[in-house]
């Protein structure tokens, strides 16, 4: 006959086999509802899996954009610093400007900041009212953004430096070029020259975007001479129609580095059917 001891540790081992199997899934099975390889799980081609997963991933990074937000409200300091950064790195790397645009506008209103963090939560707005196609908003804040942060008279300790400001501006040029929104990004860059930050370059960069813009829809320059083959080539011919455009590309928000989007040209493919 067991003793009384051993009759006990034999009763908490079957209790804990109990809440295992209750707690764990059935085998085979994934948390998110799928199954691992092996499985089955119900998916009928690779296409469906790969798309439930997707799915699923995407909801995630909600989640915890969602749950960065609620925490860098909580914290105080430089984990709140490290906390705000994480919540705008997460939405500009998988496009979760709007689900983010509360926490930037938190950032923007307290007083102390990094530089950097300032800029991707101004572009996390700017970019939130540019495909809400709030476009005279979005202006109205470029403008409130310059003149609390890049204007002559903001000591130099607390003035972004010109760099950062021209990253917050082809942010918002990027997403406007890719929305066909020429004219409004003619308006950010004007509204940049107005301003009076007192770097040169911030005026160097604007003018010289404004002048690619200014290029977009007027006829190119004819071009006479011949290609690698030897061949002449004349531009433009009876065939082709030509203009300056845009090429739009999506760009990080980079300080370090200007990013243009250059000016090339644009004509319809030549075909045996083209008129």
């Amino acid at each position: 006959m067991k003793s009384p001891r051993t009759a006990t540790r034999i009763l908490m081992g079957v209790a804990c086999l109990a809440v295992v199997s209750t707690v764990l899934p059935a085998a085979g099975q994934d948390p998110g509802g799928g199954s691992k390889a092996g499985g089955g799980g119900g998916y009928s081609s690779l296409a469906d899996l790969e798309a439930s997963y997707e799915r699923q991933s995407a909801e995630l990074e909600r989640r915890k954009l969602a749950d960065l937000a609620a925490l860098a409200g909580r914290l105080n300091g430089i984990e709140a610093e490290s906390a705000f950064r994480a919540v705008f790195d997460l939405a500009v790397a998988r496009g979760l400007y709007a689900e983010a645009e509360p926490s930037a506008r938190a950032y923007l209103a307290r007083e102390k900041g990094e530089p950097e963090t300032q800029a991707l939560a101004a572009s996390v707005i700017l970019v939130t009212h540019a495909d809400r196609g709030e476009f005279e908003r979005s202006l109205a804040e470029l403008k409130q953004f310059l003149d609390s942060r890049a204007a002559a008279h903001i000591p130099d300790d607390r003035r972004l430096p010109g760099a950062l400001i021209c990253a917050v501006g082809e942010a918002y040029l990027q997403r406007l070029v890719r929305g066909g929104q020429i004219d409004i990004a003619r308006q950010v860059c004007r509204l940049a020259l107005s301003s009076d930050n007192p770097g040169r370059v911030v005026q160097n960069y604007f003018s010289e975007r404004l002048a690619r813009f200014d290029m977009v829809g007027k006829p190119a320059p004819a071009i006479d001479g011949t290609d690698v083959d030897g061949k002449p080539v004349a531009w433009p011919t009876s065939r082709a129609r030509s203009c300056w455009s845009t090429s739009g590309r999506p760009g990080a928000l980079r300080a370090s580095r200007r990013s243009l989007i250059p000016a090339t040209w644009s004509s319809p493919t030549a075909t045996k059917d083209s008129p």
